[in-house]
């Protein structure tokens, strides 16, 4: 049986539908396109300057902390992904879910901004905290 048949639509209609489609996976294409560059941007400058900024904070951090506060943004996304992926298969919505992300983003990376306002023993734990938060956004 054609699909065409089988949905109900006639034929310019459902060329209407498949134009329409198409155009909104370029759209979003893009704008994912546009949102990696800026994330990897975003790592760039940010992990050149958290040693620097770490050290500021609690100059007795070690290095090998400095390592774990690195693989905070990891953890916390291997945590969310799964966490996000199932939210939206139940929603079946990807606005819900993304904006939930950047919020949680938003939250992680104001903290990692206010570090110094923290006492300089629990800055660096607080910055591990941050970045977790940071990578379960992008989870």
């Amino acid at each position: 049986m054609d699909s065409k048949v089988k949905f109900g639509l006639s034929s310019s209609e459902f060329k209407q539908n498949e134009s329409k489609t198409e155009e909104f996976n370029k759209k979003a294409l893009w704008v994912n396109i546009c949102l990696m560059t800026v994330a990897g941007l975003q790592i760039s400058i940010y992990y050149t300057s958290i040693w620097p900024y770490l050290k500021e904070l609690d100059p007795s951090v070690s290095i090998d902390f400095l390592g774990w506060v690195i693989a905070a943004a990891s953890i916390g996304q291997s945590i969310a992904s799964p966490v996000f992926g199932y939210w939206n298969q139940k929603t079946h919505s990807v606005i819900q879910p993304v904006s939930a992300g950047f919020s949680v983003a938003i939250i992680g990376q104001l903290i990692y901004l206010l570090l110094p306002w923290f006492p300089s023993k629990s800055s660096r734990w607080i910055m591990l905290g941050a970045r977790c938060l940071t990578g379960m956004g992008t989870g």
